[in-house]
């Protein structure tokens, strides 16, 4: 997308999971599982979603996912995606250039 000079670009930071009763809330559950189906263990799937922006010469990420030092146990827990998805989103960006 551009805003005049400004170039912004959608980066994939990776996928997780977080418990649907603590993000939603009060908001009973009957009413929240039709947009967002919990898994097994009652997480619901959520994106860590950053920005690539580019103006003025300068490339700034914004927010950077969720990084790669989380230990297994953790990991599983949150059901945090293998890899470095943003690494791997921002090379199709040519962040050299």
């Amino acid at each position: 997308m551009h805003l005049g000079e400004i170039e912004v670009f959608y980066l994939d930071g990776g996928s997780f999971a977080l418990d649907g009763g603590a993000m939603f809330g009060v908001v009973p559950k009957v009413l929240w599982e039709k947009k967002s189906p919990p898994d097994e263990k009652n997480r619901i799937h959520m994106r860590a979603n950053s920005l690539l922006v580019r103006a003025a010469g300068k490339t700034i990420v914004v927010e950077t996912g969720n990084g790669t030092q989380w230990d297994p146990k953790l990991r599983a827990i949150y059901a945090i995606q293998d890899g470095d998805p943003l690494i791997d989103s921002t090379g199709r960006h040519q962040l050299g250039s």
